[in-house]
């Protein structure tokens, strides 16, 4: 199976045709979707542009439309906006072919290349459309989004590539991209539905960007088919009424995880009537109803560390057979969802940094920092790529040592967890003299004790140092004489520590 790349940039590889009136000095593009310092280049000289030069948009000075904008000669005057550099139309501009200043100067695009064709397309639409034509089934089909351009769609988008599986995400060659919210609603790339639904279709997964949809009655985003899922998106429904939701759920083995979901009807939508669909450190506020079951019998799944707080209702009637439910976040008196005695926590709109302004991350000491519960396939990175969980290194080693619900990873600014550790061995007595060895359990064979990772036949110093890979399972074996052989297996702990070997003597020798 081979990985086939495309590249989504505004304008793709053959540009968009532009007009100007020499009047206002106004550009004219229907859903152009520039966004305020974007640089874009014109293939044609003439009315007061110059071929291969680039200009700067601006897209919300007072007079302008969603289909009109000024360009400026820098990004920091498009920015500012005003008079200042902003560009003279002498004469009228008739559909002129502008590209992006992100696409040309691409010197290396193989990767998004066969045969000669670029993959490198203007839109979701246009790569989908595309690759619905020419997909294997064989392989996998990966679409880069490069720039943070709004990308706005007449009506409802089915991705149903015939691949083996489907991804969107603003990671380009290992990278994120401009297009990448981080974690800020209105940041980045937006994918805009005046009207319709952005339907997952089998083995497809979105993440690292965000979508809104102005039709109140309408879902935004449905995870509807086999392994599909909904991962690190922002979602907004600009609505809180007429019935419509961001996020809906209604297949198995789909999942929902670290989202934003607000202001529409319902944030998160549970349909699913059959099992392992996970829905998962997300976030739903500012909704009708925070997080919803479509009825209350049957709605199976997971459900781990979301937090509904803010909304007219925050958690519905929970439905019943759910597989399991732990460690979700409410405000005081409701009744988030879970199973047996598993826990719950509660939360208020205070204890995000700024609930009003839409910035949701945690302070220090909300509710909800270390509040998760670890489950089977957590990720490894939050909504903003931060590790999961956060390092602490009083507790990395400990049972309290949890993710946070919710989307964001609380920073407690120690940094990365260390690769590697140094563990300093001591016994009763001196041990020098003795055999010290190390066996490596994390990948030994029923009945061995696995590789040797250190060990020497005559150790010479009266303690033993050993460096290994943070959170290995070691064996530690001394033989000492006069004392019976001692061996216990140890966990590294991932900070600098030090082991008593606790040894008894030898009667019989």
């Amino acid at each position: 199976m081979a990985t086939v790349y495309s590249l989504v940039c505004w304008g793709g590889k053959d540009g968009k045709q532009i007009s100007a009136a020499s009047a206002t000095d106004i550009f004219t593009l229907t859903n152009h979707g520039l966004r305020n310092g974007t640089g874009i280049v014109p293939q044609t000289t003439g009315g007061g542009v110059t071929s291969g030069v680039t200009y700067y948009s601006n897209v919300t000075e007072s007079g302008l439309t969603a289909n009109t904008f000024y360009l400026y000669d820098t990004s920091a005057h498009a920015i500012a906006g005003g008079a200042t550099g902003r560009i003279d139309v002498t004469a009228t501009i008739t559909n002129v072919y502008f590209k992006s200043a992100y696409y040309l100067p691409l010197s290396d695009k193989s990767r998004w290349t066969t045969g000669g064709v670029e993959r490198i397309y203007n839109g979701i639409v246009a790569w989908n459309t595309a690759r619905s034509l020419a997909a294997s089934e064989f392989d996998a089909e990966v679409c880069e989004i490069a720039q943070n351009f709004t990308d706005i769609l007449g009506s409802s988008l089915s991705i149903n590539i015939p691949s083996a599986s489907a991804l969107v995400t603003t990671m380009v060659n290992g990278s994120r991209s401009a297009g990448f919210h981080n974690g800020t609603p209105g940041d980045g790339y937006l994918l805009k539905l005046p009207a319709g639904t952005f339907t997952l279709g089998v083995g497809v997964v979105v993440e690292g960007f965000s979508v809104t949809n102005t039709a109140t009655s309408l879902i935004i985003v449905a995870v509807a088919s086999l392994y599909s899922g909904c991962e690190g998106m922002i979602v907004n429904g600009n609505s809180t009424s007429g019935g419509g939701a961001c996020i809906s759920l209604t297949a198995a083995a789909a999942r929902i995880v670290k989202c934003i979901t607000y202001g529409a009807n319902y944030g998160i939508v549970v349909g699913v009537s059959t099992n392992v669909a996970v829905v998962a450190n997300n976030l739903a506020v500012k909704c009708g109803v925070g997080i919803y079951a479509a009825n209350t019998s049957n709605r199976y799944g997971y459900y781990y560390n979301n937090i509904s707080v803010g909304n007219g209702t925050n958690w519905s009637v929970q439905p019943t057979n759910i597989e399991r439910a732990s460690n979700n976040a409410g405000a005081s008196g409701d009744s988030p969802w879970k199973t047996g005695s598993n826990p719950t926590v509660t939360i208020a709109t205070t204890d995000f940094i700024d609930y009003d302004n839409d910035n949701f991350r945690s302070l220090l000491v909300s509710p909800q920092v270390n509040a998760g519960v670890n489950y089977y396939g957590l990720h490894s990175k939050d909504i903003v790529d931060h590790p999961i969980p956060d390092y602490e290194s009083a507790t990395f080693m400990t049972p309290g040592n949890s993710c946070d619900a919710g989307p964001f990873e609380f920073d407690h600014g120690e940094g990365l967890a260390p690769l590697t550790v140094m563990l300093t061995i001591s016994a009763p007595v001196s041990l020098a003299g003795a055999e010290v060895r190390i066996y490596d359990l994390d990948n030994s064979p029923a009945g061995s004790l696995g590789t040797e990772l250190s060990g020497t036949e005559s150790h010479g110093s009266s303690t033993y140092s050993y460096t290994g890979l943070a959170s290995n399972s070691i064996w530690i074996q001394i033989m000492q004489s006069g004392y019976e052989e001692f061996g216990q297996s140890l966990t590294l702990p991932a900070f600098d520590s030090n082991f008593y070997a606790v040894m008894k003597q030898d009667l019989n020798a």
